[in-house]
């Protein structure tokens, strides 16, 4: 006997090969990525006024767009219910930004979910240099520009992504291992970039979409095995 992941459609709980278990499990799960707190009230505690599904396995930090009323979230999207080789075939998550648009009447609902690394070709399970050279993994932290730019800390690839306002890749920027805290400061046109794993901060420019210098920020009391170990 093993073990079984399925995957709830809406309607029914399926496998890979799109079989229905509904009658071995009589039940739903609670997948809530999002919650909407009404804040507008002065005693606390605030109420929940809705909860948002389908944003992703693993959900990172957000940005609110403020021209067109619209939330950015960094995620990942796991391939959970595809088991074993060969059927993975090199694909198991997808690295994303997904775009939730307000309805109009406070309600959030998802429009779109722009593939940070819609250069990779599939097809190719064994992947090439090339496109790893350009792939932006393990998206964390995001923070946009009063212009419509987003940029992304992907953690896993040392790099900060740079987004068009409808989260589509425009650039890379190069920065510290292990990328997860972005602070953004338009009137100096500087992002800092905090690198875990280097135990720095990154500054780049804004305008050139490039680094210009790395701070540190102090002693790491980790063993070494720990901190060379952390990008693996």
């Amino acid at each position: 006997k093993a073990g079984l992941i399925v995957k709830w459609n809406g309607s029914e709980w399926r496998d890979e090969i799109n079989r229905s278990w509904n009658s071995s499990i009589p039940y739903t799960l609670a997948d809530v990525d999002i919650a909407v707190v009404n804040a507008s009230g002065s005693v606390l505690p605030t109420s929940v006024s809705q909860q948002v599904t389908g944003v992703g396995t693993h959900v990172g930090n957000m940005a609110f767009d403020t021209a067109q009323s619209r939330l950015l979230v960094a995620n990942l999207e796991d391939i959970n219910q595809v088991r074993f080789e060969p059927n993975l075939r090199g694909k198991f998550q997808s690295n994303r930004i997904t775009i939730l648009s307000n309805a109009g009447n406070g309600t959030l609902t998802v429009s779109s979910t722009p593939d940070l690394n819609s250069h990779v070709d599939f097809n190719n399970v064994g992947g090439s240099d090339s496109e790893r050279a350009l792939s932006l993994a393990l998206p964390a932290d995001l923070v946009r520009k009063s212009d419509g730019t987003l940029f992304v800390a992907a953690t896993s690839s040392g790099r900060v992504g740079v987004l068009s306002s409808d989260g589509l890749v425009t650039g890379r920027v190069a920065v510290g291992q292990g990328p997860t805290g972005l602070a953004l400061d338009e009137g100096r046109n500087s992002l800092y970039v905090l690198n875990r794993f280097d135990q720095t901060i990154s500054v780049v420019d804004t305008n050139s979409k490039l680094q210009t210098s790395v701070v540190s920020i102090g002693r790491n009391p980790e063993s070494s095995s720990v901190r060379n170990g952390r990008r693996f």
